[in-house]
């Protein structure tokens, strides 16, 4: 009954009025390391799903009906055992949403609230992605940064791993998702001391698939070393 009387409290906050954006689409979170909603799917049939930081794959929450609003599209996730997930998703422009998530837990732990940014997911997705799919090493053995890189789509969230130089063995930095927009790889990694920005663009292209990688890493150091930019080539193996 308190989760009932909460999630109505939620919901009468919001009158039902004419917003006339189309939010039909999938949308994907900005932050590619987030803990929270990883992906939102919205359909033409009154259907909304979404999809939680889960490992090794995304969690899926399952389907559920929205309802529209004065503000955006509200929907709620029933979570047997443990309460209610309430979404409210609004338009900041035509290919940016805010995701209002309420968690109202049963018992006496403490209701939370998370506020993401997704974007729309780019049509072309799928075709552009296998471009850059497979393991990749650096063009300069000698290097002291990147080592490899192996790059997987499994479902539709494209994933980097990648090594740097180590001794005696490669420095796993592990696998963390990418974003994809006008043909480019955008990954990030907060390593605590580091905080690294990795863009990557593809060359030499055959077969529907790159052969070179150009990579350039941007790292935002925690000291006195500050911001420092590498620009590398990764070469496919397979």
């Amino acid at each position: 009954m308190k989760q009932i009387t909460k999630v109505i409290s939620f919901i009468i906050l919001l009158t039902l009025g004419g917003y006339a954006f189309n939010y039909n689409s999938v949308w994907v979170n900005e932050n590619q390391n987030t803990r929270g909603v990883t992906k939102l799917v919205i359909k033409n049939n009154g259907q909304i799903k979404a999809f939680g930081q889960c490992h090794p794959n995304d969690c899926d929450w399952g389907n559920t009906h929205y309802t529209r609003t004065r503000n955006g599209l509200l929907a709620s996730w029933r979570q047997v055992g443990i309460g209610h997930k309430v979404i409210l998703v609004e338009a900041v422009s035509q290919n940016r949403v805010k995701a209002v998530v309420k968690y109202l837990y049963n018992g006496a732990r403490a209701d939370k609230t998370k506020i993401e940014y997704f974007r729309k997911r780019r049509n072309n997705i799928h075709g552009n992605a296998k471009r850059f799919t497979g393991n990749w090493v650096n063009d300069d053995p000698n290097t002291r940064n990147l080592t490899r890189l192996n790059i997987r789509k499994p479902g539709n969230t494209i994933f980097v791993h990648a090594w740097g130089k180590c001794h005696p063995r490669d420095c796993d930095w592990g696998r963390t998702r990418a974003s994809l927009s006008n043909n480019k790889l955008t990954v990030r990694w907060n390593q605590g001391f580091v905080d690294r920005v990795m863009t990557i663009k593809g060359e030499d292209f055959r077969g529907g698939r790159y052969h070179l990688l150009h990579i350039k890493t941007t790292s935002h150091y925690h000291d006195s070393r500050g911001t420092r930019t590498e620009i590398q080539y990764m070469r496919r193996v397979r």
